[in-house]
């Protein structure tokens, strides 16, 4: 992986978390969030200023995005690596993330069961069969971030539940 995507991948799961700023911006006469351009430097900075987040992240799915997203949130200070867990069918996926001091579960149940937050990273033809998995587990608070292509709010909402935190 490149560290371009690699950067990317981290920056994508900085602002999903909110860790990225928003400015109010004018279009006619209604206001859009629209998000502010930082540097890398300028976001290390600001995340370095800021407290950790003090959320259990979860992976259903473990593979390369999976990975950039944890190691931008460990790299930058923003969750300890102990505050992460993960699940996939491959072990050599789960020893990875085990070597990152995260926590490798056998089923996606178990993931969410210990999260706060939770990253669908799954092909888009398994989203559903690891949300089904984890549906039973999923609580008033716990946010569902999917990365994979072409999933839409309702597909996850279907599955999940009309009141998860999609």
């Amino acid at each position: 992986m490149s560290l371009l995507s690699l950067g990317h991948a981290a920056s994508v799961g900085m602002r999903a978390l909110g860790l990225v700023r928003q400015q109010q911006h004018r279009s006619c006469s209604a206001f859009r969030r629209k998000p502010i351009r930082v540097t890398s430097r300028q976001c290390s900075a600001w995340v370095e200023a800021s407290m950790s987040l003090n959320k259990r992240i979860g992976f259903m799915g473990s593979g390369q995005m999976a990975e950039a997203l944890a190691r931008g949130l460990i790299d930058r200070g923003v969750v300890q690596p102990s505050h992460i867990c993960c699940s996939d069918p491959a072990q050599a996926r789960k020893e990875l993330f085990r070597s990152l001091g995260a926590t490798p579960y056998d089923s996606n149940l178990e993931v969410a069961q210990n999260s706060d937050v939770l990253f669908v990273s799954v092909k888009p033809q398994f989203v559903h069969t690891v949300l089904a998995d984890a549906r039973p587990a999923l609580k008033d608070h716990t946010l569902i971030i999917s990365i994979a292509a072409g999933i839409t709010v309702s597909q996850l909402l279907e599955t999940a539940g009309p009141n998860a935190k999609v």
